[in-house]
């Protein structure tokens, strides 16, 4: 199910050029985190194949195709084409927005969608758990999995709203706090744990696949767990691939004797 049909608050769309001249730069040796912040499309390539460009954004493409055991150079081919239909949309290019746009973004849009769908997927997986429990053993474990994601999920979002970023809009005004670094850090330890948990209900799921017995409630939980993790994909590699790497170069300056 798409973000659309689940009511995710849809993004700022803009023309996509028919070549990006940064996709032209790019190598085995760049960072998928790079490639899928100058190009979101090609984000869509990388989760086909299963890589995770968000928490592993700072790992080359080359090693990410090499886990895979996929070709890196025909990889790479594929990403600096997608998206190259003339009439083709693609994200708002959020390394040109202001830090203040692309923090109320990811308000609006991801934290937003996520409020209102963990109540109820909540409650999907935890019926799922009491009908099915007995023939599908495993389930237990995959509802303990989300809930710990529920769980470092809801407190991390009231920690960057009330916390970070507006830490971080004071370090756009020259005015940091103290603790910026930590900050940060803490930020991207978090969204490392949340990538493991991430990783961990796709494999205990067998990718989101339903088994052949499974009802219309266990397909919506299964569908409700693919629709979470590729809004946290998109969402940790906004703050991960852009957010973090711009508030650390402005933080350098700011430090700078």
């Amino acid at each position: 199910m798409s973000h659309e049909e689940q009511g995710t608050p849809s993004m700022s769309k803009s023309t996509l050029p028919i070549v990006g001249a940064s996709s032209l730069t790019w190598s085995t040796g760049t960072s998928i985190g790079k490639i899928v912040a100058e190009q979101p499309q090609a984000g869509r390539i990388l989760e086909l194949v299963g890589i995770d460009y968000c928490c592993g954004g700072l790992t080359p493409l080359g090693e990410a195709a090499a886990e895979k055991n996929l070709d890196a150079t025909q990889l790479l081919n594929a990403l600096r084409v997608v998206g190259n239909s003339p009439g083709e949309e693609s994200e708002r290019d959020w390394q040109q927005a202001e830090i203040s746009e692309l923090l109320e973004h990811i308000i609006m849009t991801h934290h937003t969608w996520l409020r209102r769908e963990l109540p109820g997927l909540t409650t999907t997986s935890q019926t799922v758990l009491k009908v099915h429990g007995e023939t599908h053993p495993e389930l237990a474990e995959v509802v303990t999995t989300f809930d710990k994601i529920r769980n470092a999920v809801l407190p991390h979002l009231d920690d960057e709203e009330q916390r970070i970023f507006p830490a971080l809009l004071g370090l756009v005004a020259g005015n940091p706090p103290a603790d910026m670094d930590k900050q940060l850090d803490e930020m991207r330890s978090d969204h490392d744990a949340l990538g493991a948990e991430l990783h961990r209900l796709r494999k205990l799921t067998r990718g989101f696949e339903p088994p052949s017995d499974a009802c219309t409630k266990y397909r919506e939980m299964l569908s409700g767990f693919s629709a979470l993790e590729q809004d946290l994909h998109r969402h940790v590699h906004l703050e991960n691939n852009v957010l973090l790497p711009r508030a650390q170069t402005m933080l350098a300056a700011v430090n700078k004797p």
